[in-house]
């Protein structure tokens, strides 16, 4: 699991070095956003980097941290975290002086850490990945703000699906 995680956040890091590169079709994009719902269930905090353009279809990808719970059954600090890593579609439908809006195709895993009783009750983590697929509007207001309304439906360990909605409001760093 965390392997996983490590060469997907390396790719990611490795990718932006790479991204800055001359070509027209790159998009020079970051964003950064707080999810309430979507992947993470709960809340998480996200970072988004522009891919690849083309024509009116962007392609981006994501990588956040959110968590479910902050405090175990004995009440200590000890939270349940999530890691929702994907890559999202966003097809440009229209771009005013006010803002553009956009609709948006994201998929990808939510690896998560949490807490549960052993067989002696006493806390012990257990680590999950989890798909999900996720769909809905997004505005960028001309200053930057970035928000997004999403469906989202999450397969808890890829075979029980969960249906749920997502709001994001960010920043856009151009």
């Amino acid at each position: 699991m965390r392997i996983i995680l490590a060469i997907s956040l390396s790719l990611l890091v490795n990718y932006q070095l790479y991204s800055q590169l001359d070509s027209s079709e790159k998009v020079r994009y970051q964003a950064l956003y707080l999810e309430i719902g979507g992947p993470s269930t709960i809340t998480s905090l996200n970072y988004e980097m522009g891919l690849f353009q083309y024509n009116r279809l962007k392609l981006n990808a994501r990588i956040g941290v959110g968590f479910t719970r902050l405090n175990d059954f004995y009440l200590n600090f000890n939270p349940d975290l999530t890691f929702p890593v994907g890559l999202n579609s966003t097809f440009l439908l229209s771009d005013k002086k006010k803002g553009t809006l956009s609709f948006e195709l994201m998929g990808g895993n939510t690896f998560s850490t949490y807490i549960r009783a052993n067989h002696n009750y006493q806390p012990e983590r257990e680590f999950d990945s989890h798909g999900y697929i996720s769909t809905g509007p997004s505005w960028i207001f001309t200053k930057g703000v970035y928000t997004r309304l999403t469906y989202c439906l999450l397969l808890e360990n890829y075979k029980t699906p969960f249906h749920w909605g997502g709001l994001s409001i960010g920043y856009i760093f151009k």
